[in-house]
């Protein structure tokens, strides 16, 4: 039940919300209806003659500016500052009414007072992958104050990665030089330093794209290592080599070393796939999933199954011209489909976007992997998913587009391949790619600098 207390006899002390809003509009409001929601005070934890405020500065202080004498409010008993700052925390969290910044501080402290994050978690009821999400936020904007000025986390989040990622850049380029003994060497030509830096890159390269299975080397990446995107492009379940049959004597639409996953074990083997990409996407992270038109919904199935959220409705990467190995018999194929799947609530960066993504394929004669895709056409979902300084998770590398589409994006990707002859098709068109685009430095120094 509340009281009127005298507003001379509450302590404010350190409160982490700053940001009050439109004040002024309270204060006229409290001085025509007065205050209607009491707020709540405990018995001061310094001064026992005085009250200590737990929530509700905002009613607090545009009841001092109407000059009211008092405020009506609910005692509460508090054991100590964690019990005073977990109160405050949830009180504005069901108001609503604390910012982004002041939750990750206030967060932050209550961290601190229980011992740990996992703690925390349990206290506010969400996961710990949040908490840590804002605790890192909290150390942030002390060194980076700015970021606070962003409208939300996830921004913040950007302009921080854009910073780290312009630092580690500068630095990785500084150690290529150093171990390519370029820093000071006045002698060494433009072109030769060119030449140095791409055998470089092209080595550093090598590291995100591994010869191995993708869902032994999902489950052996460390624990904590998290990534913001996936694009998953997994065998079909299908007989591809039957799919590409010809009657040329080129090799072309050649599938030698493709490995396709047999349909009665294709459910099962999905769920596996999902459940590892679900496992180190970060909450708050969206996955383009690609499949055969045939096993959508065995795809789908398992997709929920492994927690996601999934629209029922896929996105379609549409050709100018289709592709039918029986001309007579079948309309030729025009559209390829993939799901977008999202672990926790997601933003895209291209709000409203349509789901029609309209590229040319690949010439046959330049491909070097029977589903290769073109880099415009990943460029464009990469643009629209992720932002610079993302890390990309792609299991089925093949060509090896995701990585040099991620690249040229300014974020990094990562992933496996079976076959050893596509890694090495993927290096050539790496050298034509940084050759056209004039792109030097390097990308991770050595190995371990870009953690995954």
């Amino acid at each position: 039940m509340a009281d009127d207390i005298l507003v001379e006899m509450i302590n404010v002390g350190d409160r982490y919300r700053q940001n009050y809003g439109d004040i002024e509009e309270l204060k006229e409001s409290i001085e025509k209806h007065g205050v209607i929601q009491p707020i709540t005070i405990c018995i001061s934890l310094d001064t026992p003659s005085s009250y200590d405020l737990v929530a509700g500065g905002r009613r607090l202080e545009a009841t001092r500016m109407a000059g009211l004498k008092t405020i009506p409010a609910v005692v509460r008993e508090i054991a100590g500052e964690e019990d005073l700052r977990e109160i405050e925390l949830v009180e504005n969290i069901q108001r609503k009414d604390l910012d982004w910044p002041e939750r990750c501080l206030l967060e932050e402290r209550i961290v601190v007072l229980k011992g740990s994050q996992s703690a925390a978690a349990d206290t506010l009821d969400h996961s710990v992958g949040l908490t840590n999400r804002h605790v890192q936020m909290a150390q942030a904007m002390k060194m980076i104050p700015e970021l606070s000025q962003c409208k939300n986390i996830a921004e913040a989040e950007r302009q921080l990665k854009k910073f780290e990622e312009s630092v580690l850049v500068e630095a990785l380029k500084r150690k290529a030089d150093d171990s390519l003994d370029l820093q000071h060497d006045v002698t060494i030509t433009g072109d030769a330093r060119k030449d140095a830096r791409l055998a470089k890159r092209l080595e550093d390269i090598s590291y995100f794209y591994n010869i191995g299975d993708a869902l032994e080397g999902m489950r052996n990446i460390p624990e904590g290592r998290q990534f913001h995107f996936a694009e998953v492009d997994p065998p079909y379940g299908i007989d591809l080599a039957d799919q590409k049959r010809t009657s040329s004597t080129t090799n072309i639409n050649r599938t030698d070393g493709y490995t396709e996953v047999s349909e009665d074990t294709y459910h099962d083997w999905t769920v596996s796939i999902a459940k590892e990409v679900y496992r180190h996407l970060e909450h708050g992270a969206y996955c383009v999933w690609w499949f055969a038109p045939t096993m959508a919904e065995e795809v789908r199935t398992a997709l929920i199954e492994a927690e996601f959220e999934v629209d029922g409705i896929p996105a379609i990467w549409v050709k100018p011209n289709g592709q039918t190995q029986q001309p007579h018999l079948h309309l030729a194929r025009c559209y390829e489909p993939f799901y977008i799947a999202r672990k926790g609530k997601a933003t895209l960066k291209k709000a409203g976007r349509g789901n029609v993504f309209a590229f040319n394929p690949v010439s046959p004669n330049k491909k070097v992997h029977p589903t290769e895709r073109p880099i415009e056409l990943i460029q464009e979902i990469l643009d629209t998913f992720s932002y610079p300084g993302y890390k990309v998770l792609c299991p089925f590398l093949g060509s090896g587009k995701t990585l040099i589409s991620a690249l040229s994006r300014d974020m990094h990707a990562y992933g496996w391949d079976l076959n050893e002859e596509y890694k090495d098709q993927f290096l050539r068109i790496c050298v034509d790619y940084f050759i056209e685009n004039e792109e030097d430095g390097d990308l991770k120094g050595e190995e371990g600098d870009v953690q995954y």
